[in-house]
């Protein structure tokens, strides 16, 4: 059972953050692909998602592959409430960010695993599967991983998803890919990832993978002129889905600018749609 915790743990875990990034360079976090969830957009991502669940669904198993301090966790604390939050678990490779995790949180009930989630997943030492994911993975791009480790994930995901990732792909793909395929059937995810997969060649067996796998919720879009990371180079696309086939005559909801809950623009896009294609950015038509 996750244990009450107050709003000061979450000012606590942002004075940390802070004083952790200021550590590093940027030129360091950018090849790294660390960038941190503003509490305020995990809150409305972890809300969202709460209106899919709805109130019935008190078990919720949360996890998140890269927990970083715990912003989604954080926000999944204060949104739903200890007494829907079954179980909790962030898996963090950087040893600063996982010991802050598991300092600010392992009493709220969060389980800190340290390490490679991408190992960790594949030697089957993964905790049991969660029913929510809620992920701001690495924004690590191809040429900042080496050819092994590359050739490693592109065999993994194969395996895991049946998915043949191209070798331009970031490290965030792998991470989403993996992390769905350890989730429980019917749970839902939401992955705040860049948007450059939506149009890219790199991105069509991702994009292949939401339409034909998956039961694609929702596609918001941030306006590029708003970039949600102060120090990151990339504009955002939140994408949140069930972990299903899509039921007959489907039509996920594309939105852009403004917030997840008052977005500029929004439409309907039929799966046909999607599939024919080569770019997403196009929707909604705006």
């Amino acid at each position: 059972m996750i244990a009450h915790h107050d709003n000061t743990t979450e000012a606590q875990r942002q004075s940390i953050q802070t004083a952790i990034d200021a550590t590093k360079s940027a030129a360091e976090r950018n090849r790294l692909g660390q960038f941190a969830t503003p509490n305020a957009l995990a809150v409305d991502i972890a809300r969202y998602v709460g209106t899919l669940i709805g109130t019935r669904k008190r078990g919720i198993r949360f996890a998140d592959p890269s927990i970083g301090s715990g912003s989604f966790f954080s926000a999944a604390l204060a949104v739903y409430g200890p007494k829907r939050l079954e179980s909790a678990v962030g898996v963090e490779l950087d040893s600063a960010f996982a010991d802050a995790a598991r300092n600010l949180w392992a009493d709220a009930g969060l389980e800190v695993v340290r390490g490679d989630f991408t190992r960790v997943v594949a030697n089957g030492s993964c905790p049991p599967a969660p029913n929510l994911i809620l992920a701001n993975p690495p924004y690590v791009r191809h040429h900042h991983m080496d050819r092994e480790d590359k050739e490693r994930l592109q065999r993994l995901a194969f395996k895991m998803t049946g998915v043949e990732v191209n070798g331009l792909a970031g490290l965030y793909v792998y991470f989403l890919l993996l992390a769905t395929a350890w989730m429980e059937n019917d749970g839902y995810a939401a992955w705040l990832i860049p948007s450059e997969f939506m149009d890219v060649n790199y991105g069509a067996a991702l994009k292949h993978f939401l339409t034909d796998r998956m039961t694609l919720i929702r596609a918001h879009r941030f306006d590029p002129d708003d970039v949600q990371f102060g120090d990151a180079l990339v504009s955002s696309v939140i994408l949140v889905f069930k972990k299903a086939r899509p039921p007959p005559g489907h039509e996920p909801e594309f939105t852009f600018g403004g917030t997840l809950e008052a977005p500029h623009a929004s439409d309907r896009v039929s799966l046909e749609r999607l599939r024919a294609a080569h770019k997403w950015t196009v929707f909604p038509s705006h």
